[in-house]
């Protein structure tokens, strides 16, 4: 098993992690933690815990590498052992990327975004805390709140996906404008996956809505 950062986790630094937990209130019924062999390690308790394995999940009890205090920037870029590592995490967008040396099951997603919409589009979506309730005269600028949208996606790494040719029939066949005779009434195409973010190449005419 190996953290994200590369580095190997040693039965060691699981054994020393739980003499860290000791210490704090909520693991202070650990009594002792021993190794008796290479990938094998008990842990004795001074009184009964059936939520034992649920209070190790907590934040406070997650295995950081060693020399954790000298990674840098490790606040903002956590190191652990998940399946996920962080990649980028700043103001505006924090991605995630599928880890190749995870021990378990690795992920059916390669890469999560999460976007910061910045204030000057998220101040024109109603309801919001300020504005819950639509104005009576609604001026063209204004943005309804969307529930969300459905999309499609093409698993490349096996079965029909993974031929080129079958990737351009199914976009073009699964396109929005070409379902979109099929969707109720009320239902509009989504151009784009941001707030005033649209794609150019669907856009033909010369005045649209957003």
């Amino acid at each position: 098993m190996r953290f994200h950062n590369g580095q190997l986790l040693e039965t060691q630094d699981v054994i020393d992690h739980f003499d860290i937990l000791k210490k704090l209130s909520l693991y202070s019924h650990i009594e002792r933690v021993e190794s008796p062999s290479p990938f094998v390690i008990d842990v004795f308790l001074s009184k009964e815990d059936h939520y034992f394995d649920l209070i190790l999940a907590e934040s406070s009890a997650k295995i950081l590498p060693k020399n954790a205090s000298d990674i840098e920037n490790i606040e903002r870029l956590p190191v652990g052992t998940g399946p996920y590592k962080v990649a980028v995490n700043n103001e505006k967008q924090l991605i995630l990327e599928a880890f190749d040396n995870y021990f378990g099951f690795r992920p059916l997603v390669d890469r999560v975004e999460v976007w910061v919409i910045d204030e000057a589009h998220s101040s024109l979506v109603y309801p919001s805390l300020n504005q819950p309730d639509l104005p009576i005269n609604s001026s063209d600028t204004d943005v309804s709140l969307d529930p969300g949208c459905t999309y499609v996606s093409i698993n490349q790494r096996s079965g029909l996906g993974q031929n080129p040719e079958w990737q351009n029939y199914f976009a073009s066949k699964l396109s929005s404008f070409n379902l979109f005779a099929k969707l109720p009434q009320e239902s509009i195409i989504e151009l784009g996956l941001l707030p005033a973010w649209l794609e150019a190449g669907l856009v033909s005419c010369s005045n649209t809505a957003s």
